[in-house]
């Protein structure tokens, strides 16, 4: 076959060269990916850790309070149903006027009788007020009245002499006597002997 010397071979179009990314650009892509992950799982982590100890923190709270609010309970209940002791016995002064004092000075000089109220409270279904006097006396008499503000119940008794002072002879008050009474009890102990007399005055919640 006769070559046709005017024929131009064409060459083939090259194929794009392929370019490769740095191989450092890929490793910092990586390491952005595993940091922001682990960033992502510490932070849910923490968080969950926090809401464990709130719950926790709340709950001792709470058991807490339940715990404070029984041992109230307790106590109210306690102080309810006295069976001894002077507890909750507090002096009661309704003139606002200082109690005679007689520090130093002998009781049985003064004008007036005086006293403490030593115990109140119930043994058994009985209410025991025991009343003591700071003076010396061989004769007279105690007169109790016991009021809730409403209520009022009496009752006298006999002094007798200790080795330097005096004692009511005592009161022992059935409690069917003052079923219809408050708690909070009032008591007022009138003394006289010859010619002296003083009242002794207290409160307890029972």
């Amino acid at each position: 076959m006769p070559t046709n010397k005017n024929h131009k071979t064409e060459s083939l179009p090259k194929a794009p060269e392929k370019r490769h990314r740095p191989f450092y650009l890929t490793t910092v892509f990586i390491c952005i990916a595993i940091a922001a992950f682990a960033g992502l799982t510490t932070f849910i982590a923490l968080k969950y850790v926090n809401r464990s100890s709130n719950i926790t923190s709340n709950g001792s709270s709470s058991s807490s309070n339940s715990e404070s609010a029984k041992k109230s309970t307790d106590d109210s209940s306690k102080t309810n149903e006295i069976t001894g002791g002077s507890e909750n016995i507090s002096e009661k002064n309704p003139d606002g006027k200082t109690p005679e004092q007689y520090d130093g000075e002998d009781p049985n000089n003064l004008n007036s009788l005086t006293g403490n109220i030593t115990h109140v409270g119930f043994t058994d279904n009985t209410l025991v007020v025991r009343v003591s006097i700071d003076q010396y006396l061989t004769s007279g008499t105690c007169s109790l009245v016991v009021s809730d503000g409403t209520n009022t119940y009496t009752e006298d008794a006999a002094l007798f002499a200790d080795a330097t002072a005096s004692s009511c002879e005592g009161f022992d008050i059935p409690k069917s006597k003052i079923a219809n009474f408050s708690n909070y009890l009032e008591f007022t102990i009138n003394l006289t002997s010859g010619e002296k007399t003083g009242t002794i005055t207290g409160v307890a919640t029972l």
